[in-house]
């Protein structure tokens, strides 16, 4: 029985082709780097879409990282359903193949069409404050990551206090 492949799709601001080619980082047999160029604008909800689906923002929707929906009179940000991108995924064909694929720290990534997600999911209380969790596929995959190495630190994930914790 042959051994069905994996690809694990990563997002990492800041973490660019050119800088793995300055630190001599693209040596590794288990991993095939290969560049892709930014779109416009290079935000980061149009960027994760761009790549995903190797369309410009004007063909998969995601021209911002937020927009305002006049029927509802509300600007919306970071909204998460994979359905706001409308177009392929690179790994469609590569899925279909019975091939498994696994998305880490993606927007838009709710409901994807991934076998393995872990993505932020804050949820905000009423009242003001934050509970910082994740989603996660399968459902027991972020309780055993919290338990392993502790709880998601939103905090540092982006903003003025990101760091590498």
């Amino acid at each position: 029985m042959a051994t069905k492949k994996k690809l694990l799709v990563i997002s990492v601001a800041a973490l660019g082709y050119d800088l793995l080619v300055k630190n001599n980082m693209l040596a590794c047999d288990a991993i095939k780097f290969m560049p892709a160029a930014a779109p416009q604008p290079s935000l980061t909800c149009c960027s994760q879409a761009t790549f995903r689906t190797g369309t410009p923002p004007a063909k998969h929707g995601i021209i911002a990282n937020g927009v305002f929906r006049r029927d509802l009179r509300k600007a919306m940000f970071w909204e998460q359903s994979a359905n706001l991108v409308r177009s392929h995924r690179i790994w469609d064909e590569f899925r279909r193949k019975g091939n498994r694929v696994g998305m880490v720290c993606w927007q838009q990534s709710l409901g994807e069409n991934a076998d393995i997600l872990l993505s932020p999911a804050p949820i905000h209380k009423h009242f003001g404050g934050m509970i910082s969790d994740c989603f996660a596929r399968p459902d027991d995959l972020y309780p055993r990551l919290k338990k392993n190495i502790g709880k998601f630190p939103l905090k540092n994930y982006w903003g003025p206090l990101a760091s590498e914790k």
